[in-house]
């Protein structure tokens, strides 16, 4: 069906679809512009954290290893003012031991100390009364 001067129908039906076609298309490679963009700048930050990581992982590793080396000097260290102390305490124990031993030669209990000063008062007291007896005899 034709009408004089005016489009047919399937011409518009066509021109309409074409119209439609073309507004999809240039809308999908705006999408796809734009998704390929994103994705661009996405693998740019992740591969930018991962140099981060990987430098971050280096400088974790050498932390690490001068911690290790710190650890290892401190240990020794100690170690050799721990054997300084052991050396210490065994000299001390030594002398404690001498002196256990020693003490009974140096050291006079309180009741043996009373125990010859009761002998000695009494002994003297007794030669007391032998010269105030000798003395009274004559």
């Amino acid at each position: 069906m034709q009408i004089e001067g005016t489009i047919t129908i399937g011409v518009l039906i066509t021109a309409s679809i074409s119209v439609v076609a073309l507004v999809w298309g240039g809308a999908w490679a705006l999408v796809s512009i734009v998704a390929k963009q994103f994705s661009g700048r996405v693998d740019e930050k992740f591969t930018a954290l991962s140099r981060q990581v990987e430098d971050n992982q280096e400088q974790t590793k050498e932390a690490i290893r001068s911690l290790r080396s710190q650890i290892a000097s401190d240990r020794s260290a100690t170690d050799a003012k721990l054997e300084a102390l052991q050396a210490q305490v065994r000299t001390l124990e030594r002398d404690l031991l001498n002196l256990k031993s020693e003490l009974p030669n140096h050291y006079e209990r309180r009741d043996d100390a009373i125990r010859r000063e009761v002998t000695i008062t009494s002994r003297l007291e007794s030669i007391a009364a032998m010269i105030r007896d000798g003395r009274a005899r004559e």
